[in-house]
């Protein structure tokens, strides 16, 4: 079982893919946030896990539904971010943040780490994960949090300037900012680039542009022409929200004063009509704004990308891994003492592979993987390998036709020992564990 703040936490297959914590006596009722659990069980609030709430023997549990979702720590090991993508992500994490209040949630209840931060359809469709408690035993500020998750991020960022980092870091160091003003500040920065973008001619000399070309630079979502209006409209917004937050304290001060069954019914009422109301107004004239603005399709922005020069260089090594448990990180052995392989036969033949290095990938795509399986039904990073100072372990990736050891399924993203003489089986081949002490 691993452990985070004190907190037990798994993963299950039970009619869908869910993140569990727990505690060993079972986390009681005193600890959690009743008006929280109220408010995250009552409105589907965007860019958070759905949450569920588990008690079986006077045990509670709480559980997140991550179906079809993939841990943003394995988005890295397909593919790196550009700088406006970088931003962008770390915006829409902002901003959820920062809309909290709306929801009488608390900025610090937020597990800001790489393997509890989840990616739907892309990388702008996250969703956090959010610990209902009242309080969160050794848990740095999420100030905190929020630096060493972009730290840990920034090696994943293809030509990243880094006078424009360095500024975002200081910004941040500062005691005093707060959300609102690094929302901001991400604004900024995607703003210099896209002018940036506009004003920098390119360098290729092999691209030879026709005027008469319609414009191919993708769509950032920061429109110079619009600028004003959607700053007025921003503002707005902050004061609509802010509008809102006080009718809703009062609502449930009145609830808190004069606590019934009926005025609790009525005060959820009337918290999801004012949420409700003014995110269909805003909604609808965000909508009419965006019209106004020329997009860019995604096939003239994937061609933009595909005509400027092929100067990438990476930050960091691309097989750098991030494991899902740090706290495994502790247990690994830097003095190997032992080998492992994995045996396959491919008709008459045998083939021999030699486990090396502390985590080993197997998978179909040749620029992540340690060792590339092409047969049909493998993903394109499938399973990981990890080396502990007593042995090994195993963990599917989230692949899409699963994994089996000793024809027993692996639940995704969960750790299962290897013992010598194990069978793992990918798609449809086999692969024999031997693993020889010296």
């Amino acid at each position: 079982m691993n452990e985070i703040y004190k907190l037990n936490f798994d993963y299950i297959n039970q009619n869908g893919h869910f993140l569990i914590f727990s505690k060993d006596e079972g986390i009681r009722e005193a600890d959690l946030s009743n008006i929280q659990i109220k408010m995250l069980l009552a409105n589907p609030i965007p860019n958070l896990l759905p949450l569920g709430i588990d008690e079986i023997d006077f045990k509670i549990s709480l559980r997140y539904e991550i179906t079809s979702k993939k841990m943003l720590v394995h988005f890295f090991k397909r593919e790196l971010l550009s700088e406006d993508q970088f931003y962008q992500l770390l915006l829409n994490i902002v901003s959820t943040i920062s809309d909290s209040k709306m929801y009488m949630l608390n900025e610090q209840n937020y597990i800001l780490r790489q393997d509890f931060i989840y990616i739907g359809q892309n990388i702008n469709d996250i969703y956090l994960t959010y610990l209902p408690l009242k309080q969160i035993e050794s848990k740095k500020s999420v100030f905190d949090d929020l630096k060493q998750l972009v730290l840990g991020l920034y090696h994943f960022v293809e030509n990243i300037e880094n006078d424009k980092f360095q500024e975002l870091i200081a910004f941040m160091s500062d005691a005093e900012f707060v959300m609102s003003d690094l929302k901001q500040k991400l604004l900024d920065l995607l703003e210099q680039n896209f002018q940036q973008s506009k004003n920098t001619p390119s360098d290729n000399n092999n691209l030879v542009v026709n005027e008469e070309q319609p414009d191919l630079k993708p769509s950032l979502g920061i429109k110079d022409q619009h600028n004003s209006e959607i700053n007025r409209l921003v503002d707005k917004k902050n004061l609509l929200f802010i509008l809102i937050l006080v009718i809703g304290i009062i609502i449930w001060g009145f609830y808190y004063k004069y606590p019934s069954e009926f005025l609790f019914y009525t005060s959820v009422g009337l918290t999801i009509i004012i949420f409700f109301l003014p995110f269909v107004y805003w909604n609808l004239h965000r909508a009419i704004e965006e019209k106004k603005v020329t997009t860019i399709d995604s096939e003239n922005e994937i061609d933009y990308y595909e005509k400027l020069p092929n100067n990438t260089t990476l930050l960091t090594k691309q097989d750098e891994t991030i494991f899902l448990n740090e706290n495994l990180l502790d247990d690994l052995s830097q003095n190997p003492l032992s080998k492992a392989y994995l045996e396959v036969k491919r008709g008459s033949k045998t083939e021999r592979i030699e486990i090396i290095g502390q985590n080993f990938l197997i998978g179909r795509n040749p620029a992540t993987v340690d060792y590339v399986e092409n047969s049909r039904g493998i993903s394109r990073v499938h399973l990981e390998i990890l080396k502990l100072n007593y042995g090994y372990v195993i963990r599917d990736l989230g692949s899409k036709n699963g994994s089996f050891l000793n024809k027993q399924q692996l639940t995704p993203n969960k750790i299962y020992p290897l013992e010598d003489g194990d069978i793992l089986k990918l798609a449809k081949t086999e692969f024999k564990f031997e693993y020889k002490t010296s």
